[in-house]
């Protein structure tokens, strides 16, 4: 494989690892998520806890991927800082959210707090061309899966 070809693949690589390392230090940081899902008053058919850990981790693996693709789409890279800086807080909302929501106990502000979480973004790419090359990608974020 040729020095061309191999630096996207590496690229792409390295975003989905850091987001991976993101959400891994989040579910660290937030104590036992497991225990604590267990204790929630839920509705009859919400999915098993089993569940969340392998959803959360397709959900940061989408979100790389869709960083990537952003940052290496041909466009005015004013306009990527401003992709890239809008994802990075919503990365970063995100990574706190597990935090406060665990290991904070503040089930019930953080259950209502999607919409905040998701603000930043839906205001910065909803009229960007960066939307459509992202949007293929559901992710927990709403940083590209909302069809607004």
């Amino acid at each position: 494989m040729t020095k061309n070809k191999l630096i996207p693949i590496l690229q792409l690589i390295l975003a989905v690892v850091v987001v991976e390392l993101v959400g891994f230090c989040s579910s660290l940081l937030a104590g036992d998520i497991a225990g604590k899902y267990a204790m929630l008053n839920k509705a009859p058919l919400s999915p098993p806890g089993s569940v969340f850990g392998p959803v959360w981790i397709v959900l940061y693996l989408l979100m790389g991927i869709a960083i990537f693709l952003v940052l290496r789409t041909n466009t005015d890279e004013k306009l990527k800082r401003s992709a890239a800086g809008l994802f990075v807080i919503q990365l970063l909302l995100n990574f706190l959210w597990s935090i406060l929501f665990f290991g904070g106990s503040s089930f019930w502000w953080l259950s209502c707090s999607w919409t905040r979480r998701s603000s930043p973004v839906l205001c910065g790419l909803k009229r960007s061309p960066l939307w459509r090359r992202a949007s293929w990608c559901p992710t927990s974020s709403g940083f590209c899966s909302l069809p607004i």
